[in-house]
């Protein structure tokens, strides 16, 4: 039954974790970089870009391998999305100067890596400082996809699960069959509830939500011209699926996440 929802493709996803105490939206600021370029972070998401905080101590070893890394990373992205994925590495001490960002990026070979310094806000913001600490961000959401305290090459497998995440995040949480707009589930994070409209013309379908491993959880009857209360206090944190079942067969999935 599963099948139908095409689970299997979002397994990977649930690598992703979280610290407890991190913030769920981004920070927004304008900056200006190394190179006196203007940057407005939530202007660059909304276009459509997930940039990669990365916020560095210089002299630290493991900050200078996870920047080498995720340089690495960011280049694979190049050829199925053509700069939408970036690197913004900060400064954490904001003693540091451009200079010395510009020694360090020349150091690692870092050639894509937009530098700026003065970082200790932002640390802050996203829940204190590792060694380094990185930070995924997109959508027009402005959403937080990962954030991290340190790095070990471990990590990598979560850092592309999460640019892969935020790259097809669908914050409406509405899908389309055909062309077709069908049905909505809505918050896609949600807590204690989640609602649904649909099409008058699919009346008397079945809203069946799945849990990760394919079991079904929840259901209810599409009712016309209502919208739909589905409780979910019973269900644990983690990643859901809810699939439209209507006379002709299943919809596509809407990704859902209890936190």
């Amino acid at each position: 039954m599963a099948s139908y929802c095409r689970i299997i493709f979002f397994l990977a996803v649930m690598q992703i974790s979280f610290r407890t105490e991190a913030q769920e939206y981004a920070l927004d600021f304008v900056r200006t970089d190394c190179k006196g370029m203007e940057h407005h972070l939530f202007s660059e998401l909304d276009s459509g870009k997930v940039i990669i905080l990365d916020f560095i101590m210089l002299g630290c070893s493991p900050c200078f391998w996870a920047t080498r890394d995720l340089d690495t990373i960011v280049k694979a992205y190049e050829s199925t999305h053509p700069g939408q994925v970036k690197i913004y590495s900060f400064s954490y001490e904001n003693t540091h100067t451009c200079e010395q960002m510009f020694e360090w990026r020349a150091a690692g070979g870092f050639t894509d890596v937009t530098l700026f310094t003065q970082g200790a806000e932002m640390v802050s913001y996203y829940g204190g400082m590792g060694m380094p600490s990185i930070v995924v961000t997109g959508s027009s959401m402005h959403k937080v996809f990962y954030n991290g305290y340190g790095y070990t090459s471990a990590q990598d497998s979560m850092i592309i699960a999460a640019i892969d995440n935020a790259l097809n995040y669908n914050h409406s949480g509405m899908d389309e069959i055909e062309g077709v707009y069908e049905f909505k589930v809505f918050p896609t994070f949600f807590s204690d509830r989640i609602f649904v409209e649909a099409n008058e013309d699919l009346c008397g379908s079945e809203i069946i939500l799945y849990d990760a491993y394919g079991r079904q959880v929840l259901n209810s009857i599409v009712n016309q011209s209502e919208l739909i209360s589905i409780t979910t206090t019973a269900l644990k944190q983690g990643f859901y699926f809810a699939c439209l079942k209507t006379s002709d067969g299943f919809s596509e999935s809407v990704k859902l996440i209890k936190r």
